[in-house]
């Protein structure tokens, strides 16, 4: 089965206010009438008196300043409004840039981006590991590993390369060294209900059913809402002949998710398996519903329905699947 799996710049702008006091001194004087009309013994004392300036008063005057005048072009050029070489983008904007083309669904053009951010830091360990998921998105696995090798490198602490790289062992089929990451994932993150649920279904493709089991007992108990391992721990109970378990989880997928058609066509199957042939035709007619293009569910409800000595729509459905391309053993 194949696994499934973001400086605001504050410009404070001090404005410095200056305010200038000025302030004006006044005196008495007498006029030149009076003083010329005084003896001058007190003429001469009112004269040291009339010594007291009275401070003029201030004016604002505005000097134009000259106006600018533009530069001569040299004959033959044209003046440009436009800056003669586009700015430096750090691997900061490169990054972002990639996560751009990601969210709209462009591949190929983030991973340029990736590989910007990394020309201009070959520490950056975040560009190595989502240049590696794109990879991954387009199939190119092996790929995909390197980076999250050097990712990992650069950071070893960091789940999610682990996560990331042993999901994509476990879609090459190299089970082992999947769960190994996964093991990693689970040591760094004991609470990662998706590592658990990854670890299971790789045990269960190694056909370890209780260790599976064991995995996805733990995927649920962190998030009851997983239909996946509800799912898949009812395959794996029913690979060990538990169909009444196996039948438990399938009610709960369907519970979750009405439109599943394989939890209905597996839940008829542990039906069959128990004898109990009027219910797996049940869930088969839903599986049928659902999806009519199941040669499966035709031919093992034309089994249930033989069972019950129905033989002519045994024959129909039997028929029916060899359409769509079922091969008998």
């Amino acid at each position: 089965m194949r696994f499934r799996l973001r400086h605001k710049v504050v410009l404070v702008l001090g404005c410095v206010l200056v305010a200038l006091l000025l302030s004006a001194c006044g005196g008495t004087v007498q006029s030149k009438r009076e003083v010329e009309s005084t003896p001058q013994a007190i003429k001469k004392a009112i004269m040291v008196e009339a010594t007291v300036q009275v401070a003029p008063t201030a004016t604002f005057t505005h000097t134009p300043q000259p106006i600018a005048t533009p530069m001569a072009v040299p004959p033959g050029l044209t003046p440009s409004l436009t800056p003669t070489s586009a700015p430096t983008l750090t691997s900061t904007h490169h990054f972002q840039r990639g996560e751009d083309y990601v969210a709209q669904g462009d591949h190929e053009k983030a991973i340029g981006q990736y590989d910007q951010a990394i020309l201009l830091d070959r520490q950056y360990a975040s560009a190595y590991y989502h240049r590696g998921i794109a990879y991954a998105a387009l199939g190119q696995y092996e790929r995909a590993i390197q980076d999250f090798d050097e990712a990992i490198r650069l950071d070893p602490q960091e789940a999610d390369a682990y996560h990331k790289r042993g999901v994509v062992y476990g879609t090459l089929g190299q089970y082992k060294r999947g769960i190994e990451d996964l093991d990693e994932v689970i040591r760094l993150d004991p609470q990662n209900a998706i590592a658990y649920y990854h670890r299971g279904i790789a045990y269960s493709a190694r056909e370890q059913y209780q260790w599976a089991i064991k995995d996805l007992d733990q995927a649920i108990r962190l998030d009851p809402q997983n239909a996946f391992a509800y799912y898949n721990r009812g395959i794996a109970y029913g690979r060990l002949k538990q169909y009444q378990w196996a039948i438990e989880n399938l009610d709960q997928v369907i519970k979750l998710n009405p439109q599943n058609a394989f939890a209905f066509y597996n839940r008829g199957i542990a039906y069959v398996a128990l004898e109990q042939y009027q219910r797996a035709i049940e869930d088969l007619d839903q599986a049928i519903k659902i999806d009519p293009r199941n040669p499966f569910a035709y031919y093992n409800r034309g089994v249930a329905y033989e069972k019950l000595g129905k033989s002519k729509k045994a024959q129909l459905d039997l028929q029916k699947a060899m359409e769509l391309g079922y091969e008998t053993p």
